[in-house]
């Protein structure tokens, strides 16, 4: 199917779209759409507190890779935020990133370090979520910026932002 929009093929195409529009049920413009909820962190040293994470209508549940609940502990990168409706179904599934922090276990240590530089001298490859949280800086790549970032992070020159 090719279109060409010509003044009277735009106006035949308007034509069109509004006929589908027309043809649409009620419920496709009512705005019932999960918001995600903003979390407000407080940073101490290599330790980030989320301070106000809550879901209205619903229910969450912080879980390992794995998929088992978490009660207590550290949270690390790869744990899930699992978001359930009012009615307990599942709504969403959330793959948890603590930049810095490419060995999962919740801290930000040497060898999160020695990972990062194994990375960037291409001895080993950090995918997945362990990858994404590798860019600590947040340009879309992992560079000798995040291996710097992570460094002064480990010196307490500087705190890694989640």
């Amino acid at each position: 199917l090719t279109l060409i929009f010509g003044e009277d093929n735009m106006d035949k195409y308007e034509d069109l779209l509004e006929r589908a529009i027309d043809q649409l049920p009620p419920e496709v413009f009512e705005h019932k759409r999960f918001k995600i909820p903003k979390a407000y962190s407080d940073i101490q040293g290599n330790r980030t507190f989320i301070k106000n994470f809550n879901v209205k209508n619903g229910t969450a549940k912080v879980c390992t890779t794995n998929y088992q609940e978490k009660t207590s502990g550290v949270i690390c990168t790869g744990d899930k935020v699992l978001v359930y409706d009012k009615n307990g179904a599942k709504f969403a599934d959330y793959t948890i990133v603590v930049f810095g922090d490419t060995n999962s276990d919740g801290k930000i240590s040497i060898v999160d370090l020695g990972r990062l530089q194994k990375h960037l001298f291409e001895l080993s490859k950090l995918g997945g979520a362990q990858g994404i949280s590798a860019d600590v800086n947040r340009d879309g790549k992992v560079s000798i910026l995040d291996l710097a970032r992570v460094q002064k992070h480990l010196l307490e020159l500087t705190s890694i932002q989640q």
